[in-house]
């Protein structure tokens, strides 16, 4: 498989897809009144019909093509490993493993909606999304990082490294005030449509 050719802006155009895809959901959302337009849950944009509807199709579409980046990743680290490093090829296959349970996460998003009776099973697709997203990030780096010290490929950018410190820590935090925050919210009972309750606004807004 040859790469360079292009397939680097498969990343580029899911993220398009799905700010592009958000921003009409939100807009039909708040059209409709089915949601308080100043923050809310990017979940709450796809909750009802007919915002619904386009937000299990971006959130489809996208599983499709995160789930393509994730193999043109594995198949492009199995072209290094020809002596058969069996380390490398395990971690490999254990990575695009995490990966594939992450994007089984957003089909979850996307396909049970959190106004529904099915709203744990869009949490649990959230968290799923969440968590072994992250994880993914980290095992990439680890891949990277033994393929350079078998000496098949270059060393790391630490700019690279620190950047996913950054965005590791950042998600931390922002899940630890994002579950308070819920929490708060769901305990005094305060939320309605359109009402203001600035517990769901913090946690919305992490």
């Amino acid at each position: 498989m040859r790469f360079g050719c292009g397939l680097e802006l498969l990343v580029v155009i899911v993220a398009v897809i799905q700010c592009i895809g958000f921003i009409i959901t939100y807009i039909l959302a708040a059209y409709y009144g089915h949601l308080t337009p100043f923050f809310p849950y990017i979940s709450n944009t796809g909750g009802k019909p007919p915002e619904s509807c386009i937000f299990t199709l971006i959130c489809s579409i996208s599983s499709i093509i995160w789930l393509l980046i994730i193999y043109i990743r594995y198949i492009q680290v199995k072209q290094y490993y020809q002596k058969d490093i069996n380390r490398i090829k395990f971690l490999n296959q254990f990575t695009f493993f995490i990966g594939a349970v992450s994007v089984f996460g957003l089909l979850l998003v996307g396909s049970f909606q959190d106004h529904n009776v099915n709203a744990k099973v869009h949490m649990i697709g959230a968290f799923t999304l969440w968590i072994f997203g992250i994880l993914h990030m980290w095992f990439q780096t680890l891949v990277s990082y033994k393929i350079y010290h078998t000496g098949l490929t270059r060393r790391i950018d630490k700019v690279n490294i620190f950047g996913r410190l950054i965005i590791s820590l950042m998600a931390v935090i922002i899940s630890i005030i994002g579950l308070i925050s819920m929490k708060v919210s769901e305990q005094q009972r305060v939320h309605k449509e359109g009402q203001y309750d600035p517990f769901y606004w913090d946690s919305s807004v992490v």
